[in-house]
Order: structure tokens, then C-alpha cells, then sequence
């Protein structure tokens, strides 16, 4: 793997995930592809990508409940790409007041 390739194979820069295309149906379909590989081949791989990620684990249970005809593999996809977004939001915003760099004691 190089350093612009994460663990789900994805060439993806890591640095700046602002250039990332969150909102392209292939991102989506490629992820779901990979999410559904993940469930069968290494669980653990996925719990550990979400957890990374920071996925609600309630909201991903909930989702996953009420949508037992969906494929979980694009339900999941859906709350990843959605949960990046907001990550992403957030540090721009935080960038945006200043308090990017502050030094907690």
C-alpha cells in the first residue's frame, strides 16, 4: 500500500479529504462492494474501520434494523460517507474559528 491507498485498497488522498468526491455513485458503489467483502471475509477489519471512522454504533444498528431488505454493505456505505462528511465539516470549521492548533493541557 502507498500512503495515498487506505485500507479498503481505495486510492483516496488521505491528506487532504476535501478532494475526495463524496457525493460520486462509484465512491459509493466501490465501498459497498468492499463493505459487503469485509462482512464475509474479516468482520473485524470492519468493526475496526468503522470504529476508526467513528461510525454511531447505536445509529448503524438502528439503520441496519429498520432496513432488513437493503443491502447492509450500501446502508453502511451510506453512514461512512456521511459520518466522513461531517468529520470534515467539522475540522473545516474548527480551521475556519482558529483552533486548529490549540495546545490542550
Amino acid at each position: 500500500m502507498n500512503d495515498h491507498t487506505n485500507q479498503t485498497g481505495f486510492d483516496v488522498p488521505l491528506k487532504d479529504p476535501s478532494l475526495i468526491a463524496w457525493d460520486d455513485p462509484m465512491l459509493k458503489e466501490k465501498l459497498t462492494q468492499w463493505i459487503n467483502d469485509t462482512i464475509q471475509k474479516d468482520f473485524n477489519a470492519l468493526v475496526h474501520w468503522l470504529y476508526q471512522l467513528d461510525v454511531d454504533e447505536t445509529i448503524l444498528k438502528q439503520t441496519l434494523k429498520s432496513n432488513p431488505e437493503t443491502d447492509a454493505g450500501a446502508l453502511i456505505a451510506d453512514l461512512a460517507i456521511k459520518r466522513a462528511k461531517q468529520k470534515m465539516f467539522s475540522k473545516e470549521q474548527s480551521k475556519n474559528n482558529g483552533t486548529e492548533n490549540w495546545e490542550w493541557i
